[in-house]
């Protein structure tokens, strides 16, 4: 959508300068006459008049559209490193689920099971140790 403003604020501003040049052009015929301008002489100056205000306006346009496509060069440069950022967050707390998921030896089976012990943890406990080997897996699942 921007891109069709500018697009045709450009062509407005062809349009404008050449009906510019053109009054340029008969003014400069009038000023080699040196006779008094007639009627059809100063409107044509009032129209240039007009013509050189409406460039001024085409100008200030034109810098106006500048800015506004500076400043959306910006917005697209933050939102994607906020992007960028928001992707390494992602990235670092996979990373930190993995190493919690390695070290209390939870895993994800699938979606049927959901999490499940390791079998390095899920070992049988000898009765003798049941007590002790009981409360080090419930230390080691609180993690």
């Amino acid at each position: 959508m921007k891109t069709q403003m500018s697009k045709q604020i450009g062509q407005n501003l062809k349009q404008e300068q050449t009906k510019v040049d053109a009054l340029v052009q008969q003014l400069r015929s009038i000023g080699k006459t040196g006779s008094e301008p007639d009627s059809k002489q100063t409107s044509t100056l009032a129209t240039l008049s007009q013509l050189k205000q409406v460039e001024q306006q085409l100008i200030s346009l034109r810098e106006e559209r500048d800015q506004l496509i500076t400043q959306l060069n910006q917005m697209k440069e933050t939102k994607q490193s906020i992007n960028n950022e928001k992707f390494t967050e992602a990235q670092i707390i996979e990373q930190q689920v993995q190493l919690y998921h390695q070290l209390t030896g939870v895993f994800w089976e699938d979606d049927e099971t959901g999490y499940v012990l390791s079998e390095e943890i899920a070992k049988p406990i000898r009765f003798e140790d049941s007590w002790d080997g009981t409360e080090q897996l419930w230390e080691m699942i609180d993690m």
